[in-house]
């Protein structure tokens, strides 16, 4: 009989948990033959959420070129979840990443009241046209900080919004920031297949938690004035009514035009990317083993684990999948028993900093090739200790090894 294993995995520092899960995959089908071995890292909407969703989901990839923050043109990839690619991917960040300084290409940057150039969100807007025009029907965004900070004006304006100031000619949200100069907005070129779309803006924990860097790059009080005064003018014009509230301003501010100009669901990315990659159908339908590993064991089960690690929790006691936890730093003597409440499935808990090796000290400073190695060589070792265990797993006490 296949033994069925789900490999589901945090970050474990230095390494993404994409990177974790391929090597843990790696040495169970090594150490268990015949084993079927599934990877669910736990992506949120940041770095690893569309290789992810189009990975676990047989979907596909296309390369296309964008608008970068800083106005250049670059080669990026767009995904498409499952087999008929229904489903666009996009991760904000890779395409819209707030440049490292304060870009300036305008000659109206010394006006009086005008907002200095910190990056755009227009390619953002070019790949969502692209993911539709090659048949997607609803689109997932990753949403991860920092973005350039233009409140998404850009993304919107490469949509077919059309921002106007008074002279009634169209103003540039590619190259500049001109909020001050907006008078009027003209929705009427956004064109039916966006407006017929759904948006599902998957939230990292680092924005949902806003712990992210408050960017200093542009007049945050002007920003914010201006944002309440276009917020204004849409309901006026366009009957559009936004919560300001809602808006983080010491981030890029762009929930503003992805909630004023399209059919957008906020989500929080962790939950949404296992929603998206269907790992609950198969716990339900083929049974097996979740191998879950994280640097703490508080990272899988305490009252600060994430949302998608408490996700995995509940779906494995509402499917009866046992869970193995492979942690990177030894857990307390007082975790046995709260844990055991709190994961009534845990069945074991490995630690790989207990597994000895027999190599030179890890230098501080070593490159992550070296440290990848060391890496792979504990799992590795730990793996082929504990096969047999890995296949008989059963309802017995929770151990630390």
């Amino acid at each position: 009989m296949t033994q069925n294993f789900y490999i589901v995995s945090h970050p474990i520092v230095p390494f993404p948990a994409t990177e974790v899960a391929s090597l843990a995959a790696k040495n169970i089908r090594a150490a268990i033959k015949g084993s079927k071995v599934m990877q669910f890292p736990l992506v949120d909407g940041g770095e690893g959420t569309m290789e992810q969703l189009i990975t676990s989901t047989l979907g596909s990839f296309l390369e296309v070129e964008a608008t970068s923050a800083s106005g250049e043109q670059l080669i990026v990839p767009l995904g498409f979840a499952g087999e008929g690619g229904s489903i666009g991917v996009i991760e904000m960040r890779a395409i819209a990443e707030t440049p490292p300084t304060t870009v300036i290409n305008s000659q109206k940057q010394t006006k009086k009241n005008r907002i200095g150039f910190s990056g755009t969100t227009f390619g953002i807007g070019e790949l969502i046209v692209d993911a539709l025009d090659e048949g997607a029907f609803s689109i997932i965004l990753g949403w991860d900080e920092p973005l350039a900070k233009d409140a998404g004006f850009g993304m919107a304006q490469a949509l077919g919004v059309r921002f106007l100031d008074a002279k009634g000619e169209e103003l540039n949200f590619k190259t500049e920031t001109p909020l001050s100069e907006i008078q009027t907005i003209d929705l009427s070129s956004r064109s039916f297949k966006l407006m017929s779309s759904q948006f599902f803006i998957a939230r990292s924990e680092a924005v949902r938690n806003g712990k992210f860097e408050r960017q200093v790059t542009v007049d945050q009080t002007l920003f914010e004035n201006e944002l309440v005064r276009i917020a204004s003018l849409l309901k006026k014009e366009n009957n559009i009514s936004l919560d300001l509230g809602k808006v983080n301003l010491g981030g890029s501010c762009i929930e503003f035009s992805l909630s004023a100009f399209l059919n957008s669901e906020f989500k929080d990315g962790g939950p949404l990317a296992i929603e998206a990659a269907n790992i609950r159908a198969a716990l339900s339908a083929q049974g097996g083993t979740i191998i879950f590993f994280a640097d703490k064991l508080e990272d899988i089960a305490s009252d600060r684990a994430s949302l998608a690690s408490r996700e995995i929790v509940k779906i494995s006691s509402e499917c009866n999948v046992p869970i193995i936890a492979i942690i990177n730093e030894p857990a307390k003597p007082a975790s046995e028993s709260r844990y055991k409440k709190k994961l009534p499935l845990l069945q074991q808990v490995y630690c790989l900093a207990d597994v000895p090796l027999f190599f030179a000290p890890l230098a501080p400073d070593a490159p992550h090739t070296e440290r990848r190695r060391y890496f792979s060589a504990r799992l590795e070792k730990l793996v082929g200790l504990k096969s047999e265990e890995l296949k008989n797993v059963t309802a017995s006490p929770i151990s630390i090894l």
